[in-house]
């Protein structure tokens, strides 16, 4: 079996990538609603 290395390192890199995205774009705005909503405080 051949090792793709590379590769394994280069899908890594873009599931952390799409999970920075997600907790940018997606939990942030989601707390901020959430805040805005019932008032709670951080």
């Amino acid at each position: 079996n051949e090792l793709y290395t590379d590769r394994v390192f280069a899908g890594l890199a873009l599931v952390v990538l799409i999970g920075l995205l997600v907790e940018s774009l997606g939990f942030r705005t989601l707390e901020r609603l959430t805040v805005r909503r019932w008032g709670q405080q951080r």
